[in-house]
This record gives C-alpha cells, sequence and structure tokens, in this order.
C-alpha cells in the first residue's frame, strides 16, 4: 500500500497546505462525477461551503479581464514560424515568440524584470534569452521525466533522458 499526499507543484502559487485541501476536493469530484473537468470543479466551486471556492475569482468583471488576458496568451502561443532551408528545402515549424524575462528598468545594480513575449529573432540574437529558452526546456524535459517515469513502456525514454541530462550537467560543472 502507497501511502498519497497531495503537494504543490513546484514553482505553483498554492501552498502545500492548498493543494492537500484542494487535491482532496478535486479526488472527490472525480468519484463523485466519474473524472474531473474544469466545468464541475466550477460548479462545485460555486458554493461558498466549498474548499474551492477562494481559489476562484467571483468579481466578474475582474474575472472576464483575466479571461481576455488568458484567451491572448493562447493566441501568442498558438503562432508558429516556418522555416524554409535554403538549399535543401526542408520544412519546419517552430514558436514564433517566447514567454522570458526581459530587463524593463535599470538603477545601478538593480534590474526590474518582467515576464514578455519575444519573437524567435530576439531569442536568436541575445544570449541572456537564449539561455532562458534553453533552461526552461530542460525544466520541462526534467518535468515530462517525472510525470512518466513509473511507465515500464517509457522506460528506454527516461533512461536516455537521464543519460543527457547528467551530461547536461557534467559540461556546466566543467564549465
Amino acid at each position: 500500500m502507497k501511502k498519497r499526499e497531495y503537494r504543490a507543484k513546484k514553482g505553483s502559487r498554492l501552498s502545500n497546505k492548498r493543494a492537500k485541501i484542494y487535491g482532496s476536493e478535486l479526488d472527490r469530484i472525480g468519484k463523485n462525477y466519474g473524472g474531473v473537468t474544469p466545468k464541475l470543479v466550477v460548479k462545485e466551486a460555486r458554493l461558498k461551503a466549498s474548499p474551492l471556492h477562494d481559489y476562484f475569482l467571483w468579481d466578474n468583471n475582474k474575472a472576464a479581464k483575466l479571461h481576455r488576458e488568458q484567451q491572448a496568451r493562447i493566441l501568442i502561443d498558438s503562432i508558429v514560424v516556418e522555416i524554409v532551408e535554403v538549399g535543401s528545402g526542408e520544412m519546419g515549424q517552430i514558436r514564433a515568440f517566447h514567454n522570458v524575462k526581459v530587463i524593463v528598468s535599470k538603477e545601478g545594480e538593480e534590474e526590474k524584470r518582467e515576464r514578455r513575449y519575444i519573437s524567435i529573432e530576439q531569442v536568436t540574437e541575445e544570449p541572456d534569452y537564449h539561455q532562458q529558452i534553453i533552461d526552461e526546456a530542460l525544466r520541462e524535459l526534467k518535468g515530462w521525466r517525472q510525470r512518466y517515469k513509473q511507465y515500464k513502456e517509457l522506460t528506454y525514454i527516461v533512461e536516455a533522458l537521464d543519460a543527457v541530462l547528467e551530461e547536461k550537467r557534467e559540461v556546466k560543472k566543467a564549465a
């Protein structure tokens, strides 16, 4: 028998205490309805007595503004650039915009950074942006590995990732 405890995902805005409460409630909803959907979660959370109620913004004007901002993120993430390799004619698609931290002001040694979407051209021209994208890609790989390592059908991929990540650590140590 395995012990199960809900925790906040690394980098989440949730505390482990809230994750435990929310996770248990989501589990309850899933058992009652045969699964969890966003629509069901909102329906259950509408009740003020629900453990999920405080997670949501119930002011419709503010919620609408945030929803439109989320739609804008989805729009930005939906655009790709098609690249045609001169000579070979090979084509490929890459994201047109990447989300990175950019310096918006600087006072002496103090930098203020904000997240902004920048073009792929800016990523290739600015080493800091390029490194942020590489670091994010490595975090995603580690996250993928963590999510799927228990599936034996994916063992060979997990092992290959382990080897690549270890090699990357060794290169970083040597630098």
